[in-house]
């Protein structure tokens, strides 16, 4: 989602296809790896990061972008160039904060320390949605436009899940108590 890599129903560019399969790949190495955690012992004092939030979110980039690159052709996910540039922006904001959130867990800052990059991806996101029309814009939005910006929303409410406070990662998961009964 980068620069660099502008996503294909944005700038009108060709498939995506490398950039989605290193995603998947290193999706499922992820959930490898979040599985082997689930089996050792922790201390359940911890106070870090809900990593099965971590995982979702990144379940949830890579998942929902399939079906959004399958289904918006190339270039038409905005109806003019300011939008495409705006929707362009976002994504590159949304990115951002992923890398952001990627960078506080590796160097395991305090909990919340990537949520200013998730607030203003945010803000700027909502302005943009809530707000008069882009400049340059005619004020038309496409379907598509609006089914991006709900995904990179939900992106950032993904990233937000990975601090928040409640019982630990352990807890979370748990089967309610006497979910399983002796038959």
């Amino acid at each position: 989602m980068g620069g660099a890599d502008p996503p294909a129903p944005v700038h009108g560019g060709g498939r995506p296809g490398g950039a989605l399969r290193r995603a998947r790949h290193s999706s499922l190495l992820t959930e490898a790896m979040y599985a082997q955690y689930r089996c050792e012992r922790h201390d359940p004092a911890g106070d870090g990061p809900t990593w099965r939030a971590a995982v979702l979110a990144g379940q949830h980039a890579v998942r929902g972008a399939e079906p959004l690159l399958a289904r918006i052709p190339p270039g038409t996910a905005a109806p003019h160039r300011g939008g495409a540039r705006a929707l362009q922006r976002h994504a590159d904001e949304v990115a951002a904060a992923f890398r952001r959130q990627a960078a506080a867990l590796r160097a395991r800052e305090p909990a919340g320390a990537a949520l200013p990059a998730v607030a203003r991806a945010r803000a700027a996101l909502v302005a943009e949605l809530d707000g008069a029309p882009a400049p340059g814009t005619d004020g038309r939005v496409s379907l598509h436009a609006v089914d991006v910006a709900v995904w990179l929303a939900g992106l950032l409410d993904d990233l937000q899940q990975i601090h928040e406070p409640g019982p630990p990662d352990d807890a979370r998961s748990a089967p309610p108590a006497g979910s399983f009964r002796k038959g």
